[in-house]
């Protein structure tokens, strides 16, 4: 992440055109904006899904995790489907 915001300034001190200040200004606002639009992303997220950004998880157990609450889920709304049919057969 932090790369593609650095490589445009390399590549910037290899670049020999007449533009170059007016480059550097625009990336410049360009890092400004993304740095500040970062900031009020992580301050507005709820924390307790900070790990999902700069985890240790692996693919797999992401997907495993995902299938139990899938599995879950579906167990749950199977419920809630047959008490909805028993209190419609009641009335």
């Amino acid at each position: 992440m932090v790369w593609a915001q650095a490589f445009p300034f390399v590549a910037l001190q290899l670049y020999e055109g007449d533009d170059k200040d007016s480059i550097t200004i625009f990336l410049i606002g360009s890092f400004s904006l993304w740095l500040a639009l970062n900031v009020a992303f992580f301050c507005t997220i709820d924390l307790n899904y900070l790990n999902t950004f700069f985890g240790t998880f692996t693919e797999q157990a992401i997907r495993e995790n995902d299938n139990k609450t899938r599995s879950e889920a579906a167990i749950i709304i199977a419920s809630l489907l047959r008490s909805a049919c028993r209190y419609r057969s009641t009335s």
